[in-house]
């Protein structure tokens, strides 16, 4: 019902992004969230503050997102290298903070680790599927982030 209110409040004052009031309520349906998987719907979403666009861009982002996992040693260099291009990329752009990304040190717990298919480390793996194993550039963390915002 939040969301509702919020769809409608929305709709009124943007009016030009929906042809209807009905494509704006199916907020959970797949059509909506086809729509915040565009460049456009996130760049205009995350570019807004005010709490009403901050609520819809939580749920589009939500709707759309395919969850990361990361898994890494405590003492890997290129693990803690890794880490150090996610924060440094999401502070330059802020649109990937919204990236979910669930971090599995494998020493610690070694019954998640054990499940998945992976040799080295850091390992990321988006949606369950492996993207990545080894060592890692700035710009490969950048392809991932960006690859689990699409959907």
């Amino acid at each position: 019902m939040v969301f509702e209110n919020v769809a409608r409040n929305f709709f009124v004052r943007c009016p030009c992004f929906f042809k209807t009031m009905d494509d704006v309520l199916i907020a959970s349906s797949r059509k909506f969230a086809n729509f915040a998987r565009t460049d456009f719907a996130t760049t205009f979403y995350v570019g807004h503050k005010n709490e009403e666009s901050q609520l819809i861009n939580k749920h589009l982002i939500e709707k759309a997102m395919k969850p990361i996992k990361l898994f890494y040693l405590e003492k890997c260099p290129f693990c803690k290298k890794a880490f150090q291009y996610i924060q440094e990329l999401q502070e330059e752009h802020p649109e990937l903070k919204a990236v979910e990304i669930e971090t599995i040190e494998e020493s610690k717990k070694p019954e998640v680790a054990n499940q998945y298919d992976y040799y080295y480390v850091p390992t990321f793996y988006i949606d369950e599927v492996k993207e990545h194993e080894a060592g890692i550039f700035k710009n490969e963390v950048e392809a991932l982030l960006r690859k689990a915002l699409e959907a």
